[in-house]
């Protein structure tokens, strides 16, 4: 059996390196393959620091339409709860 920590060491330290944007979108990918996919969510798109990472099935810009679509309900219940 081969020892795989010391490599998965090697790459937390690498990803600790990455710029802001690209340690999150890093994270989120491996969020999204390793726990979220294999728990039956098909597709994720987030927003963080002006940036749009979008991962899963189907077509990306479905994804983005979806994604649209959401936040303008989200906001529009947001909107009446201020209200």
């Amino acid at each position: 059996m081969v020892n795989k920590e010391p490599n998965m060491d090697a790459e937390a330290a690498d990803l600790l390196t990455l710029p802001a944007n690209e340690f999150a979108a890093s994270i989120l990918t491996i969020l999204y393959l390793n726990v979220l996919m294999p728990k039956g969510v098909k597709e994720m798109t987030v927003i963080f620091n002006g940036s749009v990472i979008t991962l899963g099935q189907y077509d990306p810009m479905d994804r983005l339409r979806r994604a649209i679509q959401c936040l303008a309900d989200e906001i529009r219940v947001q909107e009446l709860k201020s209200a």
